[in-house]
């Protein structure tokens, strides 16, 4: 229990933090606590269940950049899921009928299938072994 603290407090500290690499027991903890978070929030009080999403995205934003540099990725893929969500939302903001939504759907719905193939990714392939150009390896610190 402790180290599932530690590394959710890690990760709390490095709020702002774009540099450097997460390890993946890092990421998971992070991701699978803000999870269970979420989920008792949202059967107890909905609106703390926003004030928490919107406190929790930066820091899931930046654990997700530097899980992606330990794979030795840049943190730029992050934007291609947030890229198609933010073409495809605004294409179906401006479709009038059923037939002009079907773009902005394909957008969304290739947003979902980009972040889970980056989530499978960043969760089951271990981090590059030794430095590489995002710093050195967390497990050798």
């Amino acid at each position: 229990m402790g180290k599932l603290l530690r590394n959710y407090i890690i990760c709390l500290k490095k709020y702002f933090t774009f540099k450097g690499r997460a390890p993946r027991a890092e990421f998971v903890t992070f991701t699978l606590v803000n999870l269970v978070l979420e989920s008792v929030l949202k059967l107890y009080s909905p609106d703390y269940y926003i004030l928490l999403d919107i406190f929790l995205f930066i820091p899931g934003l930046t654990v997700s950049v530097r899980r992606l540099h330990d794979l030795n990725q840049s943190g730029l893929l992050i934007l291609g899921p947030i890229g198609f969500a933010f073409v495809g939302f605004i294409a179906l903001l401006f479709s009038y009928s059923s037939a002009t939504s079907i773009p902005g759907t394909v957008m969304l719905l290739l947003s979902v299938v980009f972040t889970l193939g980056l989530f499978i990714w960043s969760l089951f392939y271990r981090g590059t072994k030794g430095n590489n150009q995002y710093g050195e390896d967390p497990l050798q610190c």
